[in-house]
């Protein structure tokens, strides 16, 4: 984050929340931390501190926590909870805010977008100082002038250079004397390949982003913390899983490559019951005496083999021995058809997300082809009566079996931003399609093919058309006293008129399911 935009994001956030009583401090993963805002109505002060990339905004919805917070976290949450924020210092040139507390252990809540988030009893001199401004030449001519001046960074410098060599000298000045009075007034994401990247007080055309303003700093931070944060801490998540994955992966390409050898093995057998019976067909002609180590006879292609005898056995004795070593081939043949279609199933279950990895069983392992891409099944669904499906456009779509899998997808399972649909005015399945984060947009065909999931284990499953309320899993709760399942929707997000065909069933199911 440029210091520029830092500091008017100071600004607007000592606006919004000075005065403001602090609740809970939560740590989702990975060094990240939510602050409970009392009081505001996007009550969640995200912050995850990093060296080139750190986040920080408010929002209205709460990552997932671990169950047993951090030792760290709650000697936080100790001194932190129930203290107002009564004043902001901004050292923005080096992406710092210090909040003056209440009274109590600590006078100042330091939070650094590069080191983390402290509790201090003082500032240090010089802290929240105004930077100097060298003149727009020095800026220009000098590479490395961000070493003396931090608030002067490479982008800003080449958002100066590009004016002054453009729209003119006058350009360039007219930018720096705005950014030195603190008179930004225009805000953008930018976007690569449509995923945010970065934040800046002025459009980027070039280096293949695309620039979306925003009407302040806070919107557009907001808009590049929900779709970078959630995403990550998602996958901080699910790292233990996906490394039980790869390890399952690796276990079954082994698994795979033995039934190959195993089949050539058995296929190698097929030509030993061929031997057996061209034997048997030719025993007339070789006697009842052992001692012959090989047998001329025709084979069932009328050409003449050599078939090798056991010299201490009776030909007779011998066909039987044959006989014997293919009946095992005959034997085996079925239960390698039998393995390999268990482990393509389960192949295919770990590929698309749905295989629960039982650790102390070594013979039923998954792989898949591509490890960078597995999506393990959440562990919430875990053991829990649901069916999966995928999308068109690749979300997650779980539907409820029975009535405790349903109360336990909106209850649970679900992220507050996650989308359940109902058939509306009577009894049926929850189902509740997954997002990454609150600001990930979902197409209008994933959201028909959700309703159509519910429409079809519902009263209106037998109807050509039926209605299905869409709302945020934020605003359905559990009706208390009633039976399992039942649900309040505060409001809804949408009513989709869809047509209930069987078909998307199958379409869309997640290979490996029972």
């Amino acid at each position: 984050m440029d210091a520029p935009f830092f500091r008017t994001l100071a600004a607007e956030l000592a606006a919004q929340l000075s005065g403001k009583r602090l609740g809970k401090v939560f740590a989702p993963a990975d060094g990240s931390y939510t602050l409970e805002i009392q009081g505001l109505k996007e009550r969640h002060l995200l912050f995850r501190p990093a060296k080139s990339a750190g986040l920080f905004f408010l929002c209205d919805q709460k990552p997932e926590n671990p169950a047993a917070p951090p030792a760290r976290v709650m000697w936080l949450r100790k001194r932190l909870s129930g203290r107002r924020l009564l004043g902001l210092t901004a050292d923005w040139p080096f992406l710092r805010l210090a909040w003056e507390l209440s009274p109590g252990e600590g006078r100042f809540l330091l939070l650094d977008l590069r080191e983390g988030l402290s509790l201090v009893k003082e500032l240090e001199p010089g802290f929240g100082a105004e930077p100097a401004w060298p003149p727009l030449a020095d800026i220009l001519a000098r590479e490395d002038i961000w070493r003396d001046h931090p608030h002067l960074s490479p982008p800003l410098r080449r958002r100066l250079a590009q004016l002054d060599g453009g729209a003119g000298q006058a350009a360039a000045q007219a930018l720096l004397d705005s950014l030195r009075q603190d008179q930004a007034r225009e805000f953008f994401v930018h976007f690569r390949d449509e995923a945010p990247v970065g934040l800046g007080l002025w459009p980027e055309d070039g280096l293949g982003r695309v620039s979306r303003p925003c009407v302040s700093a806070l919107e557009a931070a907001a808009v590049l913390g929900r779709a970078v944060l959630f995403p990550h801490l998602a996958r901080v998540v699910q790292a233990p899983e996906r490394a039980e994955a790869g390890r399952e992966a690796k276990r079954l390409r082994r698994a795979l490559v033995k039934l190959d050898q195993e089949e050539a093995r058995l296929e190698g057998l097929a030509l030993v019951k061929a031997q057996a019976e061209a034997l048997r067909a030719g025993l007339y002609l070789l006697g009842r005496e052992s001692g012959a180590k090989q047998a001329l006879l025709p084979g069932p292609d009328g050409v003449e083999w050599t078939i090798p005898l056991d010299p201490l056995l009776t030909p007779a004795e011998n066909m039987a021995a044959l006989f014997a070593r293919a009946a095992k081939a005959d034997r085996g043949r079925p239960h390698l058809v039998r393995r390999r279609a268990e482990i393509t199933a389960r192949l295919a279950a770990l590929e698309a997300g749905t295989f629960e990895a039982a650790p102390s069983s070594a013979s039923h392992r998954e792989s898949g082809a591509a490890l960078a891409q597995l999506s393990v099944i959440p562990k919430k669904l875990q053991g829990l009566a649901v069916s999966l499906f995928r999308s068109s456009d690749g979300f997650l779509l779980i539907r409820g079996k029975n009535r405790a899998a349903n109360q336990k997808l909106f209850t649970v399972v679900a992220a507050p931003f996650d989308l359940w649909l109902h058939a509306a005015d009577g009894p049926g399945a929850h189902v509740i399609l997954r997002r990454d984060h609150p600001g990930r947009e979902v197409p209008d065909r994933t959201l028909e093919e959700a309703a159509q999931l519910a429409a079809l284990k519902s009263w209106k499953s037998g109807d050509a058309l039926a209605e299905v309320i869409c709302a945020l899993v934020k605003d359905v709760r559990a009706v208390k006293g009633a039976e399992l399942g039942r649900a309040s929707v505060q409001k809804i997000y949408k009513s989709l008129r869809v047509a209930v065909d069987p078909e998307v069933e199958k379409r869309l199911a997640v290979a490996g399911q029972e």
